[in-house]
Parts: C-alpha cells; sequence; structure tokens
C-alpha cells in the first residue's frame, strides 16, 4: 500500500536503506563505468553507493570507486555501511570488505575486511541494536551471498603489525549453537 516508484531510466537501483536524516541510500548504476573483469563480451556495469531525498529527488552519488558496492546500513552513530568490493593490484576474488561514510559520502573507509584473505567477503552488515557491533554474513566471492554470520566490534578492528592483515580479535564467529539454542 502506499508504494510508489522514486526512480527512473535506464539504471539498476537496488538495494535501499533510510538515513537518519529522512534521505534513501541506495546501489545504483548510475555513476556509469564497468567492473575490472568484465571484458567487451561482458560489459556489466558497476554499482556503488547513491543517495536521494525520500521523495526521489535530488539524486546524488555518494561513492566513485571503480567497483562493486553492496548492502547500505546505517549504523548507530548515522554513517552508512557497506561492502566494498576491492581488488586493485591484488586478488579479484578476495577483498569484498566493509567500508563506513558519513551520510553525505564523505570520509569513506575501510572499518574490517579489505587485508585479508581468511574471509573472502563481508556481506549484508547490521548493527545490533543496543550494542556497538556489527553482525554480517562472511562469505565467498561470485556466490549466493550466505555464510557464516561474524560478529564485528568495530573498536577492536586494526591490522596487525606483523603481516598487514585484519585483526581477528575483533570478531566473533556465530557458530550453529549460538543461532539456534
Amino acid at each position: 500500500e502506499n508504494l510508489r516508484q522514486l526512480t527512473h531510466g535506464p539504471y539498476d537501483d537496488f538495494d535501499p536503506c533510510e538515513l537518519p536524516d529522512g534521505g534513501i541510500a541506495y546501489m545504483s548504476t548510475r555513476r556509469g563505468g564497468f567492473g575490472r573483469c568484465h571484458g567487451d563480451w561482458e560489459p556489466l556495469p558497476a554499482y556503488t553507493l547513491h543517495r536521494m531525498n525520500p521523495n526521489g529527488d535530488d539524486v546524488r552519488t555518494l561513492s566513485f570507486h571503480e567497483t562493486n558496492e553492496w548492502h547500505p546500513s546505517v549504523l548507530p552513530d548515522g554513517r552508512i555501511i557497506y561492502s566494498r568490493w576491492d581488488y586493485v593490484d591484488r586478488s579479484a576474488a578476495h577483498f569484498h570488505g566493509l567500508w563506513v561514510s558519513n551520510p553525505d559520502g564523505t570520509n569513506p573507509a575501510v572499518l574490517f575486511g579489505s587485508y585479508t584473505q581468511r574471509i573472502n567477503a563481508c556481506f549484508q552488515p547490521r548493527a545490533i541494536p543496543d550494542s556497538s557491533k556489527i553482525i554480517f554474513v562472511a562469505g565467498v566471492h561470485h556466490a549466493a551471498v550466505g555464510g557464516s554470520l561474524v560478529i564485528l566490534d568495530p573498536a577492536r578492528t586494526g591490522l596487525e603489525p606483523q603481516t598487514g592483515q585484519d585483526r581477528f580479535e575483533a570478531i566473533d564467529v556465530l557458530t550453529p549453537e549460538v543461532c539456534f539454542p
């Protein structure tokens, strides 16, 4: 009931989430460009973070990243958290990490998962209510979005000085016993 189309045109617009100021963040192909690993035989558009007003006007590109992004959601502090495929000069099958930005797209920063091959992809991040922690699905590249549920404590993220990889003390992998007692 009361549903109406907000976007129009030849673009793919999907994965919306409401922002604290009433705007809507979502993924779109409006930025233009194509994924790096897609050639002339398969020119697939890249989709990145965008926003618009609740009535559908003032559409703005928030991320000009060259590869795909997914699953925007809002953290308690108002920042947007999303997954980003960031494989510049490294493996194309890893590094789908969690990124954050302000609702206007400023200050994009990696939060977790862009410096490890132990988790290929971090999908569907969501803030855990009444907590500073985040839950996400640890999946794999080019697969259905499924995998282990992981709880991330952003206060404990960082890189290991010896390896330069993400610290795993910041995460807890949920086992079936925890999820379904």
